[in-house]
């Protein structure tokens, strides 16, 4: 909007007219000649006359402002930036300290002057830190820790992370016990359901069916941040069984993620638990199966282990079953047989051809023998529960573990062999001579039955007199001194049948024949200690040849000396046997692990008489936990949550939080918070202010120390967080491609998951139109593009790329368009659990500004109309006061009394009131207001404050500066400052240590020039300050900040692209060079707050940045300079960038318009006009939003972008070729 000028005419008009009409009044006066003196003349009186014309020009301009002025069209005054401000407290701090509102904080500006920022209101900062942060879902039975959100120091998703903290395992650990090379392991669960018992049972092979895992711990290697590292893995064990209360837990060999790393020959090597060292297996809880067993109890818990053996299955052994013999039994479980049959189930599971083929008996027995085993016809006198030491003689499968180590004095003898011969005494024993035996799985169990099980040829005395019967003392190391052992079956522990060696046929000797099945039995083993033999520390039994002998070197028969024989024992095939069986104790330790905490087993057995080793999360709703390090006391506190919020949440999802902490009445009781929420459930960047009513009680949640927690619990609309889709047409509908760039680079967990469900995906759909609510061009969507289903790309997760094909020509661009569509993303897609930027404890917000308090406006003088200026502009907000004590009566200032707030009193000693100031109120406009309103408007720009007439609005009374004002000014750009660039206190606090900005403060704009607010004016006087018709919030959203620079606002359209009566979605583009302008937070909650309170209540208003397309140029360009090529290339990449940029852009320089794309000509015209470029060859234009994209080649094609839509400079291939035109010519 201008104002007509008075006079168009300039001073080279002048002089052109004169020229024009001298001929007509001096015809011999020769105009032309610059040098003729009338010219001159001429020149100076044109001149003159320019200058009158331009000063009179100004006032139909004057007057236009004026005439403005009367509908109170001001200049926008400049915005203020807004921004958090932590305060850090000394550690010498111990209470709590007071920053109130006011408290000015400042940065260095550009030019080197302060740049002020004010608190907006009082908090208390408290001396506790806020040291951890876990997230929890209930449901899905996952913790997470977001402890690194902490101050900022990384980024955290709640409610998801790489993998959820949370375990169910219960660790059983003790040093001897679970010396295991291979064997079993019995488990008895005391005070136990059985039916919960039953499921802690797990097959040979990992099944999805199983609840638990049973494993050991290995000692192994890992890398941690370039260096080996101790670390642990774990095993897992065979298939588990279950009989009543007892578990049987099978030890074999090494599986094969355990081969490698499994170099001792024990259960596991001595790891750490909990700080603790001993051998361990644990009982893991399979992935959400928490509910299964967290009912499962016990009053004790003791472990045995056995090499041997227990048929616990629900049948028992195939043994008991009436028709298996021991031929048949050896045929299915015998040595040799592979894929043995050892159990009832297993045998069950054959069909009578397939039995009958296994035990080559016809298949009428074979149908005998299943019916018996189902109806469960058992041979009663077998027992299969237990297999005594002895009973393995007569059992092959039974042999027993061999030694670790054999010595005999000092020399190791090789195990070897089984059929190898062994001289425990050497092949000419001697008195003293000792034979050692090392078995670290069998001889460290105290108190089990151990047998030693061998082939032995005896040893023979070298006569029968009894000095020369040999004695063999069995003995092992107490951890002092090498003590008896004692042996049963005294008969035979002296490996001799006290037969003169001499009277032993010497041709027998050695003779396979002469060797004897023997057992040694050890009921009782006692506390072996582990000692070092020959350099070797192990668990050692021993035996010595302390008395008589086998044979002698020589005899003396009278006065002749006779050659003597020796007939030393011999063994083979030595193998150790031990039995817990009845000798179950409690391990060493028993440690539970739930919800991050660890908890002692046994100390819980002997406070409560019974234990629950697995314990559910006790939340009902998912739910943050933040844990302090002392109790806040009272408050109010303040914490500042970062939110990212480059992918708004849908309006309607605002999720229900409730905020408790713990309290001291109750440890158990989660007590309500007195909470004010602005992050309005994690959706939003916010302050969350909070008091303390009570005293907090210290817990050790997630297995911290103790800490001070308050938690947030998710009762309503909670995230989605995981993606769930079966197929191509699911996934592609569910997951829209503008999501991905978004989740690929701001959510990596979330986009992972995404990830792995898109690679069973065998075929990507091509591009196709999508439905667009706002009305198009019928043309447009006839001439829609068309996909050629041929080219769509299979097999792959590449992007599908739609070539344009097949269209007329046509030779102006503008009459074909071509339609490309992006998809909106929809509303299910944007709940995404909140990426939160951090955590700041002691933060409030801070405005630019700086507040000048009660400054002097002057004096009033009764009259009508009069009007003030404040010194200081331009002003953000302010207080105004009029001192009316003269001119209220009594009865009046009892009135004003009521209301304290807008009332400030001044008394001498005796209390007698000296001034009273009165409160007025700013008002737009006086035209609403009552002789008796005290209101003022004012001119934020430039400070002037005018009363009213008497009629229209209240006149201020007489009296000698009783007119004051307390204001604050600031705004401007200079205000929009990086993170942590305001670090000055104006004014020292006693223990702050230190104040900083934890993100960048966002909103600061300058004041409205004179032409803003003369293009704006006429829009001002249509809308009058209210939103109704789409062009109304275009221009209402500029005027909420002057950091808008483009707005598009589509009625109807909800922000997930659908059409939907009630809703008004303004897309805002903000001032900037950068190639993808985005509003910042701050900005679009200044433009949501300025629109809301001026449209429509009914109106469902969204405030969101546009979507931009990328174009990729593809151009060759010629040049004949050849020292020019690489100088092109970077000038058509600049040129090509600029013509590109959304607000810069387009061949006018004044941006793109919503929708709009460029032609393919203009992108010729723009390179052709660089220099040294002879002609341009193939170009081509792409446009791409991550996952859909067209490429043009055709000049004639015109697209049309979304309403939504802007373009944006993407990726360009530029070729520059060098041809000798001259060489050409030639």
């Amino acid at each position: 909007m201008t104002a007509p000028p008075i006079s168009r005419m300039n001073a080279e008009m002048i002089l052109a007219e004169i020229r024009k009409k001298a001929p007509f009044y001096v015809p011999e006066w020769n105009t032309g000649d610059e040098r003729d003196f009338g010219i001159g003349l001429s020149r100076i009186f044109a001149n003159m006359t320019d200058a009158i014309t331009s000063r009179l020009n100004e006032a139909p301009h004057k007057h236009l402002l004026s005439f403005l002025e009367m509908f109170d069209s001001s200049l926008i005054p400049a915005n203020p930036a807004r921004v958090p401000l932590t305060f850090m407290l000394s550690e010498g701090a111990s209470e709590n300290v007071l920053v109130g509102s006011s408290v000015q904080a400042s940065a260095e500006g550009p030019e080197g002057k302060p740049v002020i920022f004010e608190t907006e209101n009082n908090i208390v900062a408290t001396p506790s830190k806020l040291v951890s942060v876990y997230s929890v879902i209930k449901d899905k039975d996952e913790i997470f820790e977001h402890t690194e959100a902490i101050n900022g120091t990384s980024p955290a998703e709640l409610f998801t992370g790489d993998r959820s903290l949370q375990e169910h395992v219960l660790y059983i650990g003790d040093e001897n016990l679970f010396k295991l090379k291979e064997g079993y392991i019995n488990v008895i669960f005391d005070g136990s359901d059985v039916n919960l018992l039953s499921k802690l049972k797990q097959g040979d092979i990992r099944d999805p069916k199983d609840l638990v895992e049973w494993k050991y711990g290995v000692e192994a290697k890992e890398k941690k941040d370039g260096k080996e590292v101790e670390a642990i893995q774990w095993c897992r064990l065979g298939p588990v069984t279950v009989d009543n209360n007892k578990l049987i837990i099978e030890k074999a060999h090494a599986p094969t993620e355990c081969k490698e790393i499994e170099t001792g020959a024990v259960i596991s090597d001595i790891v750490q638990i909990d700080g603790v060292e001993r051998r361990w297996i644990k009982c893991e809880i399979c992935e959400n199966q928490i509910d299964e067993l967290k009912d499962l109890s016990l009053t004790g818990l003791k472990v045995s282990v056995s090499p041997l053996k227990f048929y616990v299955n629900k049948g028992g052994s195939i043994k008991k079953v009436q028709g298996i013999g021991d031929v048949f039994y050896s045929k299915l479980a015998g040595n040799n047989v592979e894929n043995k049959i050892e159990t009832v189930d297993e045998l069950l599971e054959l069909n009578e051809e397939e039995l009958a083929v296994r035990l080559q008996c016809s298949r009428k027995r074979a149908q005998n023998i299943l019916e018996a085993a189902r109806k469960q016809f058992f041979d009663k006198t077998i027992e299969t529960a237990h297999i005594d030491i002895k009973d393995t003689l007569s059992n092959t499968n039974l042999q027993g573990i061999v030694p670790d180590l054999l010595y005999y004095n000092d020399t190791p003898i090789p195990i070897g062999s089984p059929e190898n011969t062994l001289y425990p005494f050497g092949t000419k024993p001697q008195i003293y001579d000792t034979f050692y035996v090392a078995s670290e799985d069998a001889f460290s169990k105290k108190g089990y039955k151990v047998g030693l099980n061998f082939s032995l040829v005896h040893g023979n005395p070298s006569s029968s007199d009894r000095s020369d019967i040999p004695i063999l003392s069995w003995e092992y190391w107490d951890g002092e001194s090498w003590s008896i052992l004692e042996i049963d079956e005294s008969d035979k522990k002296n490996l001799s049948d006290n037969t003169e060696c001499s009277k032993r046929s010497s041709s027998g000797r050695g003779n396979g024949s002469d060797f004897s099945s023997t057992v040694l039995t050890i009921s009782d083993m006692p506390d072996v200690k582990p000692v070092r033999v020959n350099g070797k520390e192990n668990y050692w039994i021993r035996t010595r040849l302390v008395g008589g002998n086998y044979g002698k070197e020589y005899e003396i028969n009278g006065n002749s000396v006779n050659p003597g024989s020796f007939c030393p024992p011999r063994i083979k095939d030595l193998k150790i046997l031990y039995d817990g069986a009845g000798k179950e104790t409690q391990p060493e330790y028993i440690f539970a692990t739930n919800n991050i905490q660890s908890n002692n087993c046994i100390d819980e057995l002997k406070t409560n008489g019974r234990s629950r080793p697995f314990v559910a999360l006790p939340d009902t709703y998912p739910a943050v936990y933040f844990g302090f390090d002392r109790e806040l006391k009272k408050g109010p506190f303040s914490l500042f949550i970062s939110i990212d919020e480059s992918l708004g949440y849908p309006e309607p999802f605002t999720p229900k939080v409730r905020w408790q902490y713990l309290s001291d009445e109750d440890p158990e009781d989660w007590k309500e918070l007195e909470v004010l929420d602005e992050t309005s459930g994690f959706t939003k960047i916010g302050m969350v202010l909070f008091t303390v009513p009570e005293k907090m009680k210290a817990s050790q949640l997630f297995g911290s120390e103790d800490l001070y927690w308050i938690r947030a619990e998710i009762t309503g609309d909670f995230f989605n967080k995981e993606p769930s889709v079966t197929g191509t047409q699911e996934f592609s509908s569910a997951f829209p491609s503008p999501l991905f760039p978004y989740l690929e680079k701001m959510r990596p967990l979330f986009h992972r998951n995404i990830m792995r469900k898109r690679r069973n995906f065998s075929r990507i759909e091509p591009l196709k139109i999508m439905d667009f609510p706002a009305v198009q061009d019928p043309k447009i969507v006839s001439n829609a593009l068309k996909v050629d289903e041929q080219s769509s790309v299979k097999g792959s997760d590449v992007l599908t790329e739609a070539r344009i094909s097949h269209l007329p020509e046509i030779k102006e661009c503008e009459k074909d368009f071509e339609l490309f569509n992006i998809d909106l993303i929809p509303e299910d897609l944007k709940k995404l659990p909140p990426k939160v930027l951090g955590f700041y404890l002691n933060s409030v917000w801070a405005v630019q500004s700086r507040t000048i308090r009660d400054e002097i406006l002057g004096s009033g003088n009764g009259e009508a109309d009069q009007k003030f200026r404040i010194i200081n502009t331009p002003v953000i907000d302010e207080t105004l006061w009029v001192n009316e004590h003269v001119a209220l009566s009594e009865n009046e200032k009892q009135i004003l009394l009521e209301d304290p707030s807008n009332v400030i009193l001044r008394k001498d000693d005796k209390g007698n009131i000296l001034e009273f100031w009165v409160r007025w109120t700013a008002a737009p406009a006086l035209f609403d207001s009552a002789s008796k309103d005290r209101h003022y408007i004012i001119d934020r720009t430039s400070g002037e404050i005018s009363f009213g007439d008497g009629k229209l609005g209240m006149v201020p009374p007489i009296g000698a500066n009783n007119i004051r004002a307390t204001y604050s000014i600031g705004g401007g750009r200079q205000g929009n400052l990086d993170a942590s660039m305001i670090s000055k206190l104006q004014s020292s606090i006693a223990f702050v240590d230190k104040v900083f900005n934890p993100v960048s403060s966002e909103g600061g704009s300058e004041t409205e020039d004179i032409e803003s607010l003369l293009n704006r004016a006429p829009v001002v006087l249509k809308h009058r300050n209210r939103a109704m018709a789409a062009e109304d919030y275009e221009w209402l959203a500029k005027e909420a900040s002057r950091n808008v620079s483009r707005v598009k606002v589509l009625p109807n359209f909800s922000p997930e692209g659908k059409f939907s009566t009630g809703w008004v979605t303004v897309i805002i583009v903000p001032e900037s060079l950068d190639p993808q302008p985005v509003p910042s937070t701050e900005l679009k909650r200044q433009v949501t707050e300025y629109l809301t309170a001026r449209c429509p209540a009914v109106v469902n208003l969204k405030v969101m940045p546009p979507s931009y397309v990328k174009i990729d140029v593809g151009a060759e360009l010629v040049t004949s300079v050849i020292d020019a090529t690489a100088t092109v290339e970077m000038e058509a990449r600049r040129k090509i960038s600029e013509f590109l940029h959304p607000l810069t852009g387009s061949a006018e320089g004044k941006g793109w318009g919503f929708g709009f794309a460029p032609c393919i000509s203009d992108i010729y015209s723009i390179l052709e006009k660089i220099e040294d470029v002879d002609h341009v060859n193939n170009v081509t234009v792409g446009l791409h939003d991550s996952s859909k994209v067209m490429k043009i080649d055709d000049a004639s094609v015109m697209v049309k972008l979304p309403e939504y839509a802007l373009p944006c400079s993407g990726e360009h291939e530029i070729t520059v070729k060098w041809e000798n035109s001259k060489k050409k010519g030639g």
